[in-house]
């Protein structure tokens, strides 16, 4: 006996679990009617609350509510992923544009410059004025032409001795195998290693 009331409470749980489901608010003909099925136009969930739901339905509404709210973040992180790429990619222009005036700039001071020096320095100006055109480091350029073209080095080993300072800017990562390496000595570039 003790044994078909366990059935038969475990039937009825059962039965009240998949009876009391969703339970929409639909107008037909001028009347508001309630279903279990959502009508043809446009039904309106009611959400139970709390207190009328059952265990189950309680511990689906907190998944739900939790699932959203996972979703809800997710979409905030990936928008704010998006503004930062875009804020990032902005930078990079703007500073690309930057560089590509003080390149011009640069340029047609080395032209004036070219004018009136002694034929070596002419040919080291028109070499560097050359270089800045094409975008490639030439050996004569400074500092400041070298981040005019390439931008910031990657990694700087600097040697200082009783002769001067010397500087290699290095260009790449290691791991990609494209690195360049660039010379200076004294602020002006002696060799390029590709």
């Amino acid at each position: 006996m003790a044994r078909y009331l366990w059935i038969v409470a475990a039937g009825l749980l059962m039965v009240s679990g998949s009876a009391v489901g969703e339970v929409y608010k639909c107008e037909v003909d001028g009347e508001v009617e309630f279903s279990d099925k959502p009508c043809a136009d446009d039904p309106t969930k009611i959400e139970r609350r709390p207190e009328y739901m059952t265990p189950y339905e309680r511990r689906q509404a907190e998944r739900e509510k939790r699932r959203k709210e996972r979703k809800a973040r997710e979409e905030r992180l990936e928008q704010q992923r998006i503004e930062r790429q875009r804020e990032i990619r902005k930078e990079r222009e703007r500073r690309s544009e930057e560089r590509y005036a003080r390149r011009k700039a640069r340029m047609k001071e080395l032209k004036r410059k070219a004018k009136d020096a002694p034929p070596e320095e002419k040919e080291l100006f028109e070499r560097i004025h050359f270089g800045l055109q094409q975008q490639s480091v030439v050996v004569g350029m400074t500092e400041a032409d070298v981040n005019l073209i390439k931008g910031r080095p990657d990694s700087v080993n600097r040697t200082t001795t009783a002769y001067g300072t010397s500087k290699q800017w290095i260009y790449g990562s290691f791991e990609e195998g494209d690195r360049e390496y660039i010379y200076l000595e004294n602020g002006r570039v002696t060799s390029i290693q590709d």
